[in-house]
């Protein structure tokens, strides 16, 4: 049977270390029983005065008032009440609105009455509707709040935190799927509905119409400018550097080509920090799918 240790620790400064020395005198050994204070040391708690407490409510309070605002801007009026919402339970969980997490909290009010959503469950129904309407009311979500889920989303992104609901840590398929809703949720803020499924369904051909497309767009059909150019993509000497007829006769995969056009779409969609140079190069990929897609084209025979 294994002796009992002393319960003594060694010193202030390292309270986890116990006395090595078996317990000879009770719960002690021979030399800890005899110290006068044989009850364990416990790091004392801080004593605030008046002054300091004040001072930490003052700061408590500014960071809450620096904090809400922003919080307010991005996740709406509900954010620190869901109850405020006309709607009492979650449309995804059936769960009250309560338990929704903060992060994830979306609200909007169309006039009257205050919506809280799950924002996972709102970007969802971008992925794959032209129209996102909402479920309570089967009225559309206007064009402002769209462009405050982007913002959502946006920061979700730089938080590494996942888009849309998953039962764990994102793979790299998810982490895909959430640079292809992003790209899409772009192009819908600009109030051009767009369905997802158009670019999953594409194919190697496809894709390279798809860039013939935005090539010819961007170097002939516009006539655009050197000035233009810049100004809709900074920097855009670096791209559409394929030229359609050497595309012609390289070999690459359907994953090459996915990576390839995402990534120009999102160039288009993100290079300039004017809203109205974005519009532009969204209208530009849109008109590109029209001229690829049958289906694009029945949905805007416009462009």
């Amino acid at each position: 049977m294994q002796e009992a240790k002393c319960i003594h620790i060694k010193s202030k400064k390292d309270p986890t270390s116990r006395c090595d020395r078996n317990s000879t005198k009770g719960d002690f050994c021979s030399v800890h029983h005899r110290c006068k204070k044989k009850t364990l040391w416990q790091k004392p708690l801080a004593v605030l005065t008046r002054t300091q407490r004040f001072a930490g409510k003052k700061v408590l309070s500014f960071l809450r008032r620096v904090t809400a605002l922003p919080l307010l801007r991005r996740h709406g009026l509900a954010y620190f009440n869901p109850t405020l919402a006309s709607n009492e339970t979650d449309i995804y969980t059936l769960d009250p609105v309560t338990s929704i997490p903060a992060t994830y909290r979306f609200s909007y009010t169309d006039g009257q009455r205050t919506w809280i959503f799950d924002s996972r469950f709102l970007m969802g129904l971008m992925q794959y509707e032209q129209q996102v309407t909402n479920p309570f009311t089967q009225e559309e979500i206007p064009a402002p709040v769209l462009t405050r889920l982007q913002t959502l989303s946006e920061f979700l992104q730089k938080h590494s935190l996942p888009l849309l609901y998953v039962s764990q840590t994102l793979t790299s398929e998810q982490r895909w799927n959430q640079k292809v809703l992003d790209v899409f949720l772009r192009i819908r803020i600009h109030g051009y509905g767009v369905n997802v499924a158009w670019f999953e369904g594409m194919t190697v051909e496809t894709h390279r119409q798809f860039y013939c497309h935005l090539y010819r767009l961007w170097i002939i059909e516009l006539q655009l400018t050197e000035q233009d150019k810049e100004r809709i993509v900074p920097g855009h000497k670096r791209h559409f550097l394929l030229h359609p007829n050497r595309i012609s006769y390289e070999c690459h995969t359907l994953k090459w080509w996915m990576k390839y056009t995402l990534g120009l779409m999102h160039t288009l969609l993100t290079a300039s920090p004017e809203k109205g140079n974005q519009g532009c190069g969204a209208l530009y990929i849109l008109t590109a799918f029209a001229r690829t897609l049958p289906e694009v084209a029945q949905v805007y025979p416009w462009l």
